[in-house]
Formats: structure tokens, C-alpha cells, sequence
């Protein structure tokens, strides 16, 4: 695993996509410019580190999956936290 800037521009624009924003919607929407959204979708430059948070919050997406393409099984995550709750409440009674 490792960080190909290409293939995270592709990422985003895949997100963006998916959520039916333009370059433009989504420059206006995190305050970046429109043409660096364009330049990182096309793995012409980086994100910086700040545009990567703000593209992480923007899309409801884990830093990892953004950067490597890592995804966390965010279900299989709330069920163990859920059956970890339900435990300390027995223990609890």
C-alpha cells in the first residue's frame, strides 16, 4: 500500500460524482478553488493535507480509504460496538 496521487484524484472525483456535485459545487462547497479540485482529480498535483480533511469531512469518508483506498467495514464496526454496550449493561444488572 501506498499513497499514487493519481489514483486518490480519481477517488475523489468518483466521490464527487457520486454525490452529483460539479468541480465548481464542490470548490464553493469546502472552499477550495475549482482548478486545483480539477489539477488533484487528474493526479496533476496533490492534495494537501488540509484538503485532504476537508474532502474526509465533506464526503463522510476515513482518512485512509481517501489516501490508500482502505475501507473500514463501518457496519461490522457499529455492531461490535453495539454488542460491547450490551455486554456492559448486562454486567452492569
Amino acid at each position: 500500500m501506498y499513497y499514487d496521487q493519481h489514483v486518490c484524484g480519481a477517488r475523489i472525483q468518483e466521490l464527487r460524482k457520486s454525490k452529483g456535485y460539479t468541480q465548481e459545487a464542490l470548490a464553493e462547497a469546502i472552499d477550495i478553488d475549482a482548478k486545483r479540485i480539477s489539477k488533484i482529480e487528474r493526479g496533476v498535483i496533490s492534495a494537501s493535507y488540509n484538503d485532504m480533511i476537508l474532502f474526509s469531512e465533506f464526503f463522510g469518508i476515513t482518512l485512509d480509504y481517501l489516501i490508500i483506498g482502505k475501507r473500514q467495514d463501518v457496519d461490522a464496526l457499529k455492531k461490535r460496538v453495539q454488542d460491547a454496550i450490551t455486554q456492559l449493561q448486562e454486567a452492569l444488572m
